[in-house]
């Protein structure tokens, strides 16, 4: 499989697709355009693990537990060394909730924070979702650590 796009676990249909951070973005934007046309919900999660963590919790071993937990018609890509984001398709802000408890289950050991935003019930971009997402993770970050905050 190319660098662009990987299954978690290798060979194994179960669990999200890893996508580098382009692939997301051009994912994150069609699939909002065709919502626009189809009318239904796109979500982002934005997860980042605690400061304190991140010599522990490399980006493989994020994904190595994250993606299995996401269905396999959604993908995952790590922003940064410390940061996932999951692009999960016709997901409501209702449901955000379970999603990330069955990530937070996944990485038990690790803090984390994260936040989360609907196309098109708080956003109405692409941009504007990713933006929300990583806005909202940031306010669960600055309220202490296994917080998830969702975009009103």
């Amino acid at each position: 499989m190319s660098e662009r796009v990987r299954e978690w676990p290798p060979g194994g249909s179960a669990g999200a697709h890893v996508v580098d951070g382009e692939t997301f973005d051009f994912l994150l934007r069609l699939e909002v355009l065709k919502a626009q046309r189809l009318r239904y919900l796109v979500s982002v999660v934005c997860m980042d693990v605690s400061e304190s963590q991140r010599e522990r919790a490399h980006a493989e071993t994020v994904v190595e537990r994250a993606a299995p937990t996401i269905r396999s018609t959604d993908v995952m890509v790590m922003q940064t060394g410390s940061c996932a984001a999951f692009l999960l398709i016709d997901a409501d802000p209702i449901s955000l909730s379970g999603i990330v408890a069955r990530v937070a289950v996944a990485l038990s050991d690790i803090p984390w924070s994260a936040g989360g935003a609907c196309y098109p019930e708080t956003a109405g971009s692409a941009k504007e979702l990713l933006n929300q997402a990583n806005t909202m993770m940031a306010s669960a970050k600055r309220s202490g650590d296994h917080r998830f905050h969702l975009a009103k």
